[in-house]
């Protein structure tokens, strides 16, 4: 790997979480293991089933973690950005990916070989740690998110998830927080789990109330505070 390269790898893994902790000699072993890769929107990272041979690192881009239903129903568990892990449950227990992996924008991920991986967190203990905290982390988010499907109304369903997508991928804005992610309403409905016709609906009711708006694809939450209160009430 050539110096420069390594470096441009090294100031990359330094904005994952799951390295945050390690010295730059640690970070330069990680980055000579690791390869990189760029797929455009709408191209599969992995597939469900598929052998979980490599564990990515998102560094520029979205991706979204998707699974089919028994009806064939496309439900979209996850979406992750800069600085986050894919499937890293999955190498560590050697079974097939559970989900698909398919980019929401053009995406570079750095890439690392499961026997690769695994001989790292027998050299650097503060990554299974920092795994584990990620991992009860996103469980949290789960039993939230499963609790919500369960209980709530679409509307109050539709604010959690707008919420959750803007502490992940929000940038501030005039009129409030933009999401930064080009999402359909197919989309906003496979995440919450509900048909399109009535995620229209919900977002209509939203935006009469000043809650949100949108822009092309790109919608903006006005008033976070305003649906963190729906979401309460």
């Amino acid at each position: 790997m050539s110096t420069a390269r390594t470096l441009d790898s090294l100031a990359e893994l330094r904005t994952v979480k799951l390295f945050r902790n390690l010295s730059t000699e640690q970070l330069r072993a990680v980055a000579a293991s690791m390869g990189r890769k760029t797929i455009k929107k709408g191209e599969f990272l992995f597939t469900e089933g598929e052998p979980s041979d490599w564990l990515y690192l998102v560094i520029k881009g979205k991706v979204k973690i998707l699974k089919q239903s028994s009806q064939s129903k496309e439900i979209i568990l996850e979406i992750h950005g800069s600085g986050e892990c894919l499937a890293e449950i999955a190498v560590i227990d050697g079974n097939p990916y559970p989900a698909a992996a398919q980019a929401l924008t053009d995406t570079t991920v750095l890439s690392v070989g499961r026997k690769a991986f695994l001989e790292m967190l027998a050299v650097h203990p503060t990554l299974s740690r920092e795994i584990i905290l990620g991992l009860s982390a996103r469980l949290r988010e789960i039993v939230s998110s499963l609790s919500s499907i369960a209980a709530q109304p679409v509307e109050k369903r539709l604010a959690r998830a707008l919420l959750k997508l803007g502490e992940r991928a929000g940038i501030p804005d005039a009129r409030g927080i933009l999401l930064n992610l080009p999402l359909t309403r197919q989309d906003l409905a496979d995440i919450i789990g509900a048909t399109v016709e009535t995620v229209i609906r919900s977002m209509g009711k939203l935006k009469n109330q000043g809650l949100i708006t949108w822009q092309g694809k790109r919608i903006i939450l006005q008033n976070p505070k305003g649906l963190q209160h729906l979401i309460n009430s």
